[in-house]
């Protein structure tokens, strides 16, 4: 036991590693490295999640159907990509253009909405004014003086005509 404590007690020397030294350094840099990505190991997982959920957001925006060995297969050429592009821009005019027509459509029920509603109005209106009084003898009369005239006229054409 005495002989091993006083083994442990002597200095190592340290000659036989000094023709290693820069192994030994590129292990300990290694080592460091290793250590500063264990410890950088959340956030980088915290940027795969962010990653992966951008890449499921472009895959729906590509449409049903779409997914990871799809996109693989997918032909990424130049002029590949500016049809992809081209169509995009067309999908997006579209979208535009049917929320344009929904306004419309919402703009003309609104203003149909209001015409029944000022015709409807109007119709209570005019029920509920007071009616001036039918009298039979008055227009009695005039249908008989346009009656005379119609006869006299045909009477008058009739003698032109001789």
């Amino acid at each position: 036991m005495e002989r091993a404590r006083e083994e442990a007690e002597r200095p190592i020397s340290d000659e036989p590693l000094l023709g290693h030294s820069s192994q030994i350094e590129a292990l300990r840099r290694g080592r460091g490295s290793f250590d500063s990505s264990i410890g950088d190991l959340p956030e980088r997982e915290a940027e795969l999640r962010a990653m992966e959920s951008r890449l499921r957001e472009n895959l729906r925006q590509l449409g049903t159907g779409w997914d990871e060995s799809r996109l693989s297969t997918f032909d990424t050429s130049v002029p590949r990509l500016d049809e992809v592009e081209q169509w995009q821009q067309r999908r997006s005019e579209r979208r535009q253009a049917v929320r344009d027509r929904e306004a419309a459509v919402e703009r003309e029920r609104r203003e149909h909405r209001d015409a029944v509603e000022t015709q409807d109005e109007a119709r209570a209106r005019l029920e509920a004014a007071p009616r001036p009084p039918l009298i039979t003898a008055a227009l009695e009369q005039r249908r008989a003086a346009l009656r005379d005239a119609r006869h006299q006229e045909d009477e008058h054409s009739r003698a032109r005509q001789r």
